[in-house]
């Protein structure tokens, strides 16, 4: 009998590890499936935004490059693996390591085929795949063009930098690092198969195996030169030297050594190819070792040599030749080259009267009252309305509101999420779907109680700028999604008559994706993981699926290839709300220019990348109502567009399209204007030796702290000593490029405006007080659009900067004391941006200055006072005119002397402000009696009115207190504005940017 079995009996596998595999294989299916569903839904975006040809345009540049790729490298290793079984030894000595062979052949052999295969493409997808990252060096690569200039080293077009070096060296690198896989892997083989042994008293490497390796190594020796060729090319972005691009040693140095390596790299070949002769290993052995010794020696110690003694000594002789190739290339890679910028002298005195003022009455008219981060919380506590609406961000522009153009600042009412009464998923995405209408306050303008001053506002929407579909589906920083034509109605803050009311209404565009079918559906369900779409029974054949709503990520997603701006702005246009987002093409590709990553760039900025050329060649719009993605070409002189234009046609639209009336709300953009003065700062000096010595350099000027230094509270935080002058300014914070409306020297009228001022370069900060120059980029259409101009102060010149300006407002005895004053009271002093105003040859500068009462939710800063500066003197008034007046006095109509007693305003007379005012009564009880009867339409339209009689009636009332206040004082009018509206002078109300 037996022994008794100990063998533990086998546990029943139960239904748990058939629960663990189907959830395993369950998420497995899901996650496929996912991936698919996103690339469905994909496909079916961009053919709801007429982009179908780019979907498939842009699939095919990531799949087809890949796929050559990998079928390159699968036919190139199992070639190798092929011939490695082939030259297998079939008998040798044995010894201590052929357990392994025998092995192999016992167990594998008979799968030989199968194996390479699939060792073959294995690692060809694994070197393969990864090209599909190359796709926009791919895209280039096909259409580039030429840019009609030479690199000054080699004499090639710039477009073969910019267009085919990239690619061709990512060719050259991957077929090195693709070669080397396949020695690996050969070699591998060859040991498994026995040709290869680490140990043994008998041969280590079979002749066969030798002669195979051999021709490996001879073509990796020539995919080397290849490279080596290349990097010849490359030279002309070094930044060994002063400046980027091939200096001195790169060329005296760098150059030859490259062009002696490709030399020893062909003769490595060579020898290796005449090893597979020999089979031995003395050949290979002095090709590498002889290749590693000169790389070293000719490709880094050398050059090294050269720059340490040659060139470091005497460091400007050697480099001046290259410093002027950079500055060169530089100033026409970014734009501010001759041709782009034109430079004026400020011929500065400080000669002003109220006479001359009056030759610069638009750009006093249009200072800026409002700047748009305070006037986002005065937009958020006064137009908002609703808990679910929300102002994400206002712009500044213009418009023509009676005649006259007015800048302005537009704001859209959009759907906050976070503030829907309930989060339910019906709320979400089928009744609260959109945002409702835009909100303009002119910028050069305040209303009765400070507050500002609406050209369009309200819901309904009512003043001079009509917004006919206020409807905003798509605005700035919206996620998610929403459904449209399902079977409830959508919300809507108005009734079918335009009353406000707890209303709904029914899409009536074409935006969104249709939900048509169960494999729509199921794909939209995977897409945002929400299976109430797949099982909510309020979904029509109709209904509509609206995603990718954020304006920014639309365009990135129509036009991938390009950059975008950080800052989308809303255009009021035929009634409708469109959304502009300036476009760049950029590249680091541009021989010489000199390479930044921008500073002080805004968060989501396309242009926060190394870089040394840009243009803003597109300006893409979004309608807010059905998503609608127009893309427009307006630089034909760029080569990389035409490049991209070439590769996507049907993205791009002809300049010649845009609508009449769209092209004037075109602007400068910021993020561009930002990196051109960073480099102009510098490269505005085109000597090479000043420019080596750098004593000419500029600065970007320093922002002056928005908080009032009272109270011990301030955001001041770095002092230095200039002179005998305290500077103050912000901690490493750049000034903010300022839109303004300036008429500029030597204008006749004013014109819309990016500027940005300069001060002289010093490490310690000791000159920041001095103004050097300011940058002028002119937006209004025309030929004029996008022209630069640069102001240069002279040298000997001691013009205030901003910085200084500020610090002397707030050194100003008694608006000092008026700041104290009002910071104890409990309100909040809030000091805006300080404005330059060029009048004559004369600089004012001009400072809007807020008081926020109290804290929480319900505060937000109101306008409270001007300041002024101007040389030594600063002032403090109720309005740009009365400061103004206290400065220079009140300058009389067209340089006439008006008759003792009267001081008419543009032509009115001081006994019209009562009748104003009669008429503003008359306005008042016209809209009480509409609201008694339900039409609120019409007490819009009286409550517009009679706010706009109180503007000019307090206009008048400014202007006499000026007058009256004419006499030199240092701080102006009352501490509170008695319901007045103080304007700039031109009586136009507008919002502020």
């Amino acid at each position: 009998m037996g022994a008794p079995s100990t063998a533990m009996p086998r546990r029943p596998q139960g239904p748990r590890v058939w629960l663990i595999v189907a959830v395993v294989a369950l998420l497995v299916l899901l996650t496929g499936a996912r991936g698919l569903a996103l690339f469905y839904t994909d496909y079916l975006w961009f053919d709801e935004v007429g982009f179908s040809d780019t979907w498939s345009s842009l699939l095919a540049a990531k799949l087809v490059p890949a796929a050559v790729f990998t079928v390159v490298f699968f036919a190139a290793m199992l070639t190798s693996l092929v011939i490695a079984d082939r030259l297998a030894p079939r008998r040798r000595a044995m010894g201590p390591e052929d357990e392994i062979v025998e092995h192999y052949r016992a167990y594998v052999a008979p799968y030989s085929g199968r194996l390479r295969v699939g060792v073959a493409a294995f690692f060809a997808f694994t070197f393969g795949a990864p090209v599909s990252a190359q796709w926009r060096e791919w895209i280039l690569f096909r259409n580039g063009v030429d840019f009609g200039i030479e690199d000054p080293q080699f004499h090639r077009d710039i477009g073969f930098y910019v267009f085919r070096l990239p690619f061709l060296e990512f060719v050259a690198g991957w077929l090195f690092a693709a070669l080397l896989g396949v020695l690996l892997v050969t070699a591998v083989f060859h040991y498994v198969n026995g040709g290869i042994r680490l140990r043994s008293p008998f041969q280590l490497v079979t002749p066969q195996v030798k002669a195979h390796l051999s021709v490996i190594l001879a073509l990796m020796a020539f995919a080397k030169t290849a490279q080596y060729w290349l990097a010849r090319f490359d030279l002309n972005f070094s930044a060994r030297g002063a400046v980027h691009g091939a200096s001195y040693t790169e060329v005296n140095a760098q150059l030859p050594a490259l062009n002696f390596l490709m030399v020893i790299s062909v003769a490595a070949g060579l020898l290796f190819v005449g090893n597979i002769f020999r089979r031995g290993w003395v050949l290979p052995v002095i090709a590498v070792g002889l290749w590693g010794f000169i790389s070293i020696v000719v490709g880094t110690i050398y050059p090294a040599i050269i720059q340490r003694v040659q060139v470091e000594p005497n460091e400007l002789a050697k480099e001046q030749k290259y410093i002027e190739r950079n500055i060169e290339a530089t100033r026409a890679a970014w734009g501010i080259d001759d041709e782009s910028v034109a430079v004026e002298s400020i011929d500065y005195a400080e000669d002003l009267d109220a006479a001359a003022l009056d030759q610069h009455g638009e750009t006093l008219d249009n200072v800026r009252l409002w700047d748009p981060p305070l006037l986002e919380e005065s937009y958020q506590n006064l137009q908002a309305l609703k808990a679910f609406y929300q102002f994400e961000d206002l712009d500044l522009d213009r418009y023509t509101v009676d005649g006259d153009t007015v800048p302005v600042l537009v704001g859209v009412r959009e759907l906050n999420e976070d503030g829907l009464p309930s989060p339910s998923w019906a709320n979400r995405h089928l009744f609260y779907t959109h945002g409702y209408g835009a909100v303009v306050a002119a910028a050069n303008a305040v209303s009765a109680g400070s507050a500002p001053d609406f050209l369009a506002s309200g819901i309904p929407s009512a003043g001079e700028v009509s917004v006919d579909r206020p409807e905003a589906y798509f605005g700035e920083r919206l996620g998610g999604f929403a459904i449209v034509g399902a079977k409830p109605d959508e919300y809507q803050p108005v009734d079918e008559e335009g009353s406000p009311s707890e209303a709904t209404t029914r899409y009536e565009g074409t935006g969104g994706v249709k939900v048509s079918g169960f494999l729509r559906k199921a794909a939209l369900a995977l897409r945002f993981g929400s299976w109430d779409l797949m099982v909510s029974g309020q979904l029509t054949g109709e209904s509509r699926v609206m995603y990718v709503r954020d304006v920014r990520d639309r365009v990135v997603k129509a036009a991938p290839f390009l950059r975008f701006d950080a800052d989308p702005y809303p255009v009021v246009h035929d009634g409708r709300i469109l959304w502009v987002v300036d476009g760049y093409t950029t590249t680091s590709q541009y021989p010489y220019s000199q390479r930044i990553t921008p500073k002080d760039l805004p968060a989501g900025s396309g242009l926060d990348i190394e870089m040394n050329y840009v243009r803003n060649s597109v300006k893409a719009v979004v309608d807010a109502y059905d998503g609608s993605v127009q893309i427009y070409a307006i630089d034909d002189d760029d080569p990389i567009l035409s490049a991209y234009r070439k590769a996507f046609p049907e993205v791009f639209t002809d300049a010649d399209e845009i609508p009449e009336g769209l092209r004037e709300h075109f602007r400068y953009p910021e993020d561009l204007f930002r990196a051109q003065t960073e480099q102009y700062a510098k490269y505005h000096v085109t000597d090479a030796t000043d420019f080596y010595k750098g004593s000419a350099q500029w600065s970007i000027s320093p922002r002056p702290g928005e908080r009032a230094a009272v109270g011990g509270d301030s955001s001041v935080t770095t002092t230095t000593v200039a002179g005998d002058e305290e500077v103050t300014a912000s901690s490493d914070e750049l000034i903010t490029p300022l839109y303004q409306m300036l008429q500029l020297p030597g204008e006749d009228s004013a014109e819309f405006v990016l500027t940005r001022p300069f001060v002289p370069y010093s490490r310690d900060h000791s000159k920041d007080n001095q103004l050097a120059g300011f940058l002028v980029a002119r937006s209004d259409p025309g030929e004029s659009y996008g022209d630069l101009i640069a102001y240069r102060a002279p040298d000997s010149s001691d013009i205030p900067s901003p910085l200084k300006a500020a610090n002397q407002i707030d050194a100003t005895e008694e608006i000092s004391q008026e700041f104290t004053l009002l910071d104890a009271a409990g309100s909040t002093v809030i000091r805006g941006n300080v404005q330059l105003l060029p009048v004559g040859n004369a600089i004012i500068y001009v400072r809007p200055v807020y008081v926020r009462g109290g804290s929480g939710q319900g505060a937000y800063p109101r306008y409270k006072y001007m300041a002024a500066s101007y040389g030594e003197r600063s002032v403090l008034a109720d309005s740009v005119d009365a400061a103004l007046a206290m400065l220079f006095g009140e300058a009389p109509p067209d340089g006439e002397q008006p008759p003792d007693g009267e001081q008419p305003p543009d032509g009115e007379v001081p006994g019209a402000v009562e009748e104003l005012l009669g008429d503003a009564e008359a306005e008042f009880a016209a809209a009480e009696e509409s609201l008694r009867a339900g039409d609120w339409a019409s007490y819009g339209e009286h409550i517009a009115e009679a706010e706009r009689l109180v503007a000019r009636a307090s206009r008048l009332l400014a202007t006499e207190a000026a007058a009256a206040a004419a006499a030199p004082a240092e701080v102006g009018g009352s501490t509170g504005q008695g319901g007045t509206s103080p304007t700039n002078g031109a009586g136009a109300t507008a919002p502020t940017g």
